[in-house]
């Protein structure tokens, strides 16, 4: 039988699984990563490969989004324990 805590333990090393905790973690800190106004409009759906996917309500919060990329990043890569190198909008 296996112990519960090594089972967590495997699972939080897991590859496959640590970026599904970190876009968690990532969803719940959105609001203080840019703001209540863009958190409203704007939602992280997945992290790959040091890209930061965003789901945007519509076209004009997706070009509002274009032109902070680089200060959205700077904000993640300060707070968060991940590295993000770039922000594709959706």
């Amino acid at each position: 039988m296996i112990k519960l805590s090594a089972s967590i333990k495997n699972m939080l090393l897991n590859k496959k699984t640590e970026s599904s905790f970190i876009i968690g973690k990532m969803q719940a800190d959105w609001k203080n990563v840019v703001g209540e106004q863009i958190s409203k409009a704007t939602y992280p759906t997945k992290i790959e490969k040091q890209k930061l996917y965003i789901k945007c309500k519509n076209t004009t919060w997706k070009t509002e989004l274009i032109y902070q990329k680089n200060e959205i990043i700077r904000k993640i890569n300060k707070n968060q324990t991940i590295t993000i190198k770039e922000i594709i909008l959706l």
